[in-house]
């Protein structure tokens, strides 16, 4: 029989780390109204690029006028980047998924409510291309139905992510779920139709960031199989089934044996800041599939990104536009503009470190000098939007020693970084998503 005195003790520990749960839901849920009150416009319930609450308001964006020509800052760019619309399904798909999780592990009605909330924005999207199944870059907030015609496989697979998600909640009404259905079938019509691939609204040729989802690569893979397995999940239409099988078999099976490939950890720049995307989809699939031996594998391909994203050297990893600019520092005189830049870190393009050494030199009162792009910055990307997404992955993992490793960062986060002064939207998505699978990994 245990002494009194440890019985007290447990006690005392059991209070602590319920307290600590109830202050973290309150510092992440604190985290997400900063976030809505910035980045989520009122007029769609859908989250954008650039923060709407500062000095500028809307004009941050690209105009509606200039949005109708497929123009950004005068030049023709119809895929929108830089325009502050280009990944609202993008942004708010991985924020419903992350938010449904959260919400379902605390039962907390206020994570509840913007989860219905972001849905009713995403559902809103459905209706504003007259091309069915089409899912554009917008609507802009200013008249909720400006959007840029040359969309992405990030959109339409995050899109179609985001809707099984919320399907699958507790959140959704026999109403919502019958929406769900029509959206997801309707999406996955039209790839059919096009021969599985991702195009500009009228189809007339690929999309900037799509084209064919048939290519046999590990992403590729991931993106077709889940984008099949969710059509059929939802609307129990067994062609969806019967396809979804059928490019499993391909070339005796190679996609599945793809996505059991280990990580050539050799290669460089092998990651970049938007490879949540691509752990999310294999997440989804992984939650579909009925195989366990499938699903073990899918997890260990989760996993073992993590693993690598958090101990590999940084800069030999990650591709440089994600962080300095477009221009690549792989020549010698880049090289400089490269390490002028990071010299305020006190690192160069050579120094060994990893995303979580990158992490503890973030710091709110640092400038950078002036980016390729010559404009000055907090190092969000390097320092706080890699480690977030970094995070992220672990978290999704559910792999405890990979759950243990980061959540400190987390809650670190939550203390240290003032979010008000951040007017990146890429920066304070992802820490909220980070902070949202952080919540529902602590239950």
């Amino acid at each position: 029989m245990k002494h009194p005195s440890h019985l007290l003790a447990m006690l005392v520990l059991f209070a602590a780390s319920a307290h600590g749960d109830t202050n973290l839901l309150e510092q992440t849920k604190s985290l997400c109204r900063g976030y809505v009150e910035g980045f989520v416009s009122p007029a769609t319930d859908l989250a954008y690029g650039k923060r709407l609450n500062g000095p500028r308001g809307l004009a941050v964006l690209e105009s509606p006028a200039e949005v109708a020509q497929g123009r950004v800052q005068g030049e023709h760019r119809p895929w929108g980047y830089g325009s502050g619309i280009e990944d609202p399904a993008y942004q708010t798909s991985m924020l419903l998924f992350a938010l449904c999780d959260a919400a379902e592990a605390t039962n907390d009605a206020y994570l509840a409510d913007l989860a219905r909330r972001a849905f009713r924005g995403l559902k809103r999207m459905s209706t504003i291309s007259p091309v069915e199944g089409f899912v554009p870059r917008g609507p802009h907030p200013a008249d909720g139905k400006s959007y840029y015609k040359d969309s992405s496989l990030d959109q339409h697979s995050l899109y179609v992510c985001g809707l099984w998600r919320y399907y699958h909640s507790r959140l959704a009404s026999p109403a919502e779920k019958e929406s769900i259905r029509e959206i997801i079938g309707k999406v996955i019509q039209r790839l059919e139709k096009s021969q599985w691939a991702i195009q500009t609204e009228d189809g007339s040729t690929a999309a900037h960031a799509g084209g064919t989802m048939l290519r046999q690569e590990p992403q590729t893979a991931t993106l077709l199989l889940m984008m099949l397995a969710a059509a059929h999940d939802v609307t129990g239409n067994a062609h969806w089934k019967d396809e979804y099988d059928r490019f499993g078999r391909d070339e005796n099976g190679r996609r599945w044996a793809l996505l059991a490939r280990e990580i050539n950890r050799s290669r460089e720049h092998r990651y970049t800041l938007f490879l949540n995307q691509h752990i999310l989809r294999m997440e989804t699939l992984r939650r579909i599939e009925p195989s366990a031996e499938r699903k073990a594998m899918l997890s260990r391909q989760i996993e073992a990104t993590a693993a690598d994203m958090l101990s590999c050297a940084y800069f030999k990893a990650w591709r440089s536009l994600d962080w300095l600019g477009d221009e690549s520092w792989q020549d010698a005189s880049k090289k400089e503009v490269a390490n002028a830049y990071l010299q305020p870190l006190g690192v160069t393009v050579d120094s060994d470190v990893t995303i979580m050494d990158l992490w503890q030199k973030f710091d709110m009162n640092r400038l950078s000098p002036p980016t390729l792009r010559g404009r000055r910055n907090l190092y969000e990307s390097i320092a706080l939007s890699t480690p977030a997404m970094v995070w992220q992955i672990a978290l999704l993992s559910q792999k405890p020693e990979l759950v243990r490793q980061v959540q400190p960062a987390v809650r670190e986060m939550l203390r240290r970084v003032d979010f008000g002064k951040i007017d990146l939207g890429w920066a304070c998505n992802y820490a909220v998503l980070a902070a949202l699978w952080n919540v529902a990994q602590s239950q």
